[in-house]
């Protein structure tokens, strides 16, 4: 209890909370979920110590006897106390309670004497032996017994008083050396960094344990200096002791709440730079500052900020918690990957990953790493102020998804099990000004995808992918006037899409509402063929009011309308770089001029309407009183043809020879799908 007592005093004091101490403790069962887990962390915490204390009190009891005096139980008393410091600190909380272990890294002198106090409050086991025993020392004779147990173990505490002696002196006298490694440590790391430079304003190597503690550790990039690119609280390089049983020398390192700040400025700036992110220097700045290589990394409590610009708020990734190990391969050296990787963080707020894989971090020439992943409730409007420079806009939208990421230099794969968006709304613009940019992104997106199909060492496979209650939109703004085409009520929902062929077709269906009216179902399936994707999709989509598309009939044919209805019907297929297929639309109850709604147009313009109707009324067909065409999409993906004659030819068809009917009519590719060709009738 005077040990806690003083640890709490002292978090509190200094700003770390008044509880930590116990949170920390509970640590050690709920691991780093302890810090906000409430009172039963602490609860746990406290119960841990406390029992822990009755041990360690017990056999302290066993032995000194009621006879032994409080001054010569204070030796192996303080000795026993500074016996579990280094036992705690060197070997145990490395290894069980690394979220305990960054804690009191940031207060070692408070964490040495508050196990001194604890050596005291042990000195004070024969007291109350005396204060509790039924039986009453006397003089005379009884003094020649108290001093007995101290007689038999006179060597034992001699030892253990000089131990204790010892460490003491080892610990006070490493603050002496402060000064020469701070220097020493900030100038190795400089000369091993290019481009960047670190201010060090702290530096501690405890001398017992071979402990170097860093504090207020800052990264700059020479070109953009502010902010900093890393602020480090505290790292913390020591031996990992349990390796020395396998005869390597090897270290731990431990990063307590690092924040990483990334602006644009600096972000493209790194981009242009000739020498990659990688050949930096970063490794050989830690080896550095340590002699013994590293074996295990980890970081507590982790910050990542990306800063658009002063006008958008950051991209947030907080509660990074990281943990591999093995770094060098001692164990299972001939696995792929021997090192083992465990992360959790919270994404933009509200969301939350979780990481469990392996890696190999001495593969030539870079690292590689199989891990598998989940992903909950990530806000993905969040991302809407840094796509939207590639003409997208976000709003709302939540992802849940896993699977498993693998990436070495010989394979790379990305199996996504399952993966669920929820409510998100995405737009796209198309731009007067973005033009150009948008087809260079579209030519080298199928260059990529080109690239990438059927390519052996890179496999990727969606199992799963739905999206749900959504809406999407595509506006023209290089169209007078601009117009907006908009699906809502929007349910997707992707199996089995692969860059593989072997892996089979994959299947698309959507549900929606086009221009919030249509009744809209799309079907599909999808196959990455060796020498080019094939595609085919049927689309239907049913009674759209025409007069929601007025800004798109203004834009392409200079009228609008004031009532009807729109139904397309279509078929597409792609193979070998080409297309064929068919577009039907259907125009039923048009109506075309209207005197409210054309008044105040010029007369041309009316007249313009009034015909348009009128011809809408003589190519009606009389019995399904509808306007259709069938138009036939050939020729090369990237300039189809379309006939005008042949759209005209098929309306005369229609309204004098025989209705076209709604529905998929004909097959463009062999054993085509029937199933939904029944639903749109």
């Amino acid at each position: 209890m005077l040990m806690m007592g003083f640890m709490m005093t002292y978090a509190g004091v200094t700003g770390a909370g008044v509880t930590m101490p116990l949170k920390a403790l509970g640590a050690l069962v709920y691991g780093v979920e302890a810090l906000v887990a409430g009172p039963i962390a602490m609860l746990v915490g406290a119960l841990i110590q406390l029992g822990f204390s009755i041990v360690l009190g017990i056999l302290f009891a066993l032995f000194v006897s009621r006879r032994t005096s409080t001054i010569a139980a204070l030796f192996p008393g303080i000795a026993i106390g500074v016996a579990v410091w280094v036992a705690m600190d060197l070997f145990v909380l490395p290894v069980a309670n690394q979220t305990m272990a960054a804690r009191i890294a940031l207060m070692p002198l408070a964490y040495f004497i508050a196990h001194l106090l604890h050596g005291v409050g042990l000195a004070t086991t024969p007291a109350f032996l005396r204060t509790f025993s039924k039986e009453h020392l006397t003089y005379g004779s009884e003094r020649v017994a108290e001093t007995q147990p101290i007689q038999k173990h006179r060597l034992l505490l001699w030892v253990g008083g000089i131990f204790a002696a010892l460490i003491v002196a080892l610990f006070i006298a490493s603050f002496f050396l402060d000064g020469m490694i701070r220097a020493r440590t900030q100038a190795a790391m400089n000369q091993q960094l290019k481009g960047y430079h670190v201010a060090l304003a702290r530096a501690h190597l405890q001398i017992v344990g071979g402990i170097l503690t860093l504090n207020d550790l800052k990264i700059v990039q020479l070109a953009h200096p502010n902010p900093a690119v890393a602020d480090v609280p505290m790292m913390r390089f020591h031996i990992e002791w349990k390796e020395l049983l396998s005869r390597r020398v090897v270290a731990d390192v431990l990063l307590f709440h690092p924040k990483v700040h990334i602006g644009q400025t600096q972000l493209v700036s790194e981009r242009n730079d000739r020498v990659p992110l990688r050949q930096k220097g970063w490794q050989d700045a830690l080896e550095a500052i340590y002699p013994f290589k590293i074996n295990r990394f980890t970081i507590d409590d982790g910050d990542v900020v990306y800063i658009q610009d002063a006008l958008e708020p950051p991209l947030h990734l907080a509660k990074i918690n990281f943990t591999t190990d093995n770094i060098r391969n001692i164990h299972a050296p001939n696995n792929v990957y021997p090192s083992k990787v465990h992360a959790n963080l919270v994404i933009f707020g509200t969301g939350w990953a979780t990481i469990d894989g392996h890696a190999n971090y001495l593969e030539e020439p870079f690292p590689g790493a199989r891990t598998q992943f989940t992903i909950e409730n990530v806000p993905l409007s969040a991302l809407n102020p840094e796509i939207r420079q590639i003409n997208i806009a976000v709003s709302g939208g939540l992802l849940f998804s896993n699977g498993l990421l693998e990436y070495s230099p010989k394979v790379t794969r990305v199996q996504v099990d399952n993966a669920t968006i929820e409510g998100v709304g995405v737009g796209y613009v198309h731009a007067p000004a973005t033009q150009q940019a948008e087809a260079q992104r579209v030519k080298a997106t199928g260059k990529q995808i080109e690239k990438q199909n059927n390519r052996l060492a890179v496999d990727i496979e969606v199992r799963e992918f739905d999206i749900t209650h959504s809406s999407f939109s595509y506006t023209d703004r290089t169209k007078d006037p601009n117009y907006r085409l908009f699906f809502s009520d929007t349910d997707i929902a992707l199996k089995n899409l692969s860059n593989h062929q072997q892996q089979g077709p994959a299947n698309l269906t959507l549900h929606g509402k086009f221009m919030g009216s249509g009744d809209t179902q799309v079907s599909g399936d999808f196959l990455a063929r060796q020498y080019g994707p094939a595609f085919h999709m049927n689309v239907a989509i049913l009674n759209t009011d025409l007069s929601s598309m007025n800004d798109i009939l203004r834009a392409y044919g200079r009228f609008d309308v004031a009532a009807g209805q729109l139904s397309v019907f279509s078929e597409v297929s792609i193979k070998d770089g080409y297309i064929s297929g068919y577009v039907k639309p259907m125009f039923a109850n048009l109506e075309v001029y209207n005197y409210q709604k054309d008044k105040n147009t010029g007369i041309l313009h009316q007249a313009k309407e009034l015909v348009i109707g009128g011809a809408s009324h003589l190519f009606k067909n009389s019995r399904t009183q509808q306007v259709a065409t069938e138009i036939d999409l050939t020729g090369k993906l990237t300039s189809p043809g379309v006939s005008t004659w042949q759209a005209f030819v098929q309306v005369l068809h229609n309204a004098f020879i025989e209705a076209i009917l709604p529905g998929f009519d004909r097959a463009v590719r062999p054993n085509a799908v029937t199933k939904t060709s029944g639903q749109a009738h």
